[in-house]
């Protein structure tokens, strides 16, 4: 075993890289318990290995005190104790090798969620048919000083798009995703610091049924975890919760009227609700919502990235030609190899008709 205790000399040809916790980089809001680094080291000399590693930690403005020096060629997934509920906690890393002590890592800030039982907020939605139009729900809220650091906890029951004064508090997608939800419900945690601004805020979020109520399954089944959709958000900040969903919200429909994850959607742009997003948007016509009734207990802090856009592909239209068309199955469920080969572009507008 190599000792390190005694350890001076530094390898300043090898760094540190790559500090992040199990649950991926940039996460805000991941479980308070259980936390775990993982690193990398690269180096100008071959060969280098990690006989030995050093984690200091401190909270959010304060020093980093160094931890004890562990002997251990271990760098995944190491432990390094838990969070506070809500906690901000710096840590860095450096490693020994055979020449010496590295620097110390670039630090990571890992932000734990809150207390769940702390939230304000509860689930909320309002009456619609299975895939039908998407809710919209919205409030208003002020801020009289803008804050240092602000946050959105969003979930729900099915889907949830977010909005705060027009602008996506997110670029995920299907928010919060798909788990068993008789059993667990993601909570994200979003930094929505940017988008507040001091004086009347609006806060606007789209409501699908998803996997939570949708059609879904060999079966085609629907309401498989619960028949009422909605969601629950909360923004808080340091100075405390400034908006949460709750029986004083509002509701209506825009310009999706049927949504299904195996579907598609359905939008006319005549249904709109223009202005939404501005805070003094009448929403008189719309109604007052009604509070889910939801095992809140069953909600727990997202560990893993969400559902992310990486590639968007453009749409392409093809015809076949009249022979193309009878040489493919007389059910029309399946197209031959002609009639591939003899696609041709079509203008705008343009139908395929299949022949038996």
């Amino acid at each position: 075993m190599t000792d390190i205790t005694g350890l001076t000399r530094l390898d300043d040809q090898s760094v540190v890289v790559s500090l992040r916790t199990q649950h991926g980089p940039g996460l805000l809001g991941v479980p308070a318990g259980g936390l775990r680094l993982t690193w990398q080291v690269t180096s100008d000399r071959p060969g280098v290995a990690q006989v030995g590693y050093q984690v200091s930690d401190g909270p959010e403005g304060g020093e980093l005190a160094p931890r004890d020096a562990v002997v251990s060629a271990d760098s995944v997934a190491v432990p390094v104790g838990d969070l506070r509920p809500g906690e901000r906690r710096h840590f860095a890393v450096r490693v020994a090798t055979d020449a010496g002590w590295t620097p110390w890592s670039e630090p990571l800030v890992v932000e734990a969620a809150p207390a769940l039982a702390d939230l304000r907020a509860v689930v909320v939605g309002i009456p619609t048919e299975v895939e039908g139009p998407v809710q919209l729900l919205r409030t208003t809220f002020a801020v009289d000083e803008l804050p240092q650091r602000a946050r959105l906890r969003l979930s729900a029951l099915g889907l949830v798009d977010a909005w705060i004064n027009g602008q996506k508090a997110t670029d995920a997608v299907l928010t919060p995703g798909w788990t068993a939800y008789q059993e667990r419900v993601l909570l994200d945690t979003l930094d929505v610091t940017g988008l507040l601004r001091e004086g009347e805020n609006s806060i606007v979020l789209a409501v699908g049924d998803g996997w939570y109520r949708g059609r879904f399954g060999f079966a085609n089944r629907t309401k498989i975890y619960g028949d009422r959709s909605g969601a629950l958000a909360q923004v808080d900040s340091e100075q405390g919760v400034h908006a949460a969903t709750d029986a004083t919200w509002r509701g209506g429909f825009g310009a999706v009227r049927f949504a299904s994850l195996y579907d598609g959607a359905t939008t006319d742009l005549r249904e709109a609700a223009d202005g939404v997003h501005r805070p003094n948007f009448d929403d008189s016509g719309w109604r007052q919502v009604d509070v889910v009734a939801t095992d809140l207990s069953r909600f727990e802090p997202r560990a893993t990235p969400p559902i992310r856009v990486v590639a968007e592909l453009p749409m392409v239209n093809r015809s076949l030609s009249r022979a193309a068309a009878r040489s493919a199955a007389p059910d029309n469920r399946s197209l031959s190899r002609a009639a591939a080969r003899s696609a041709a572009p079509v203008s705008k507008g343009t139908y395929l008709v299949p022949r038996p």
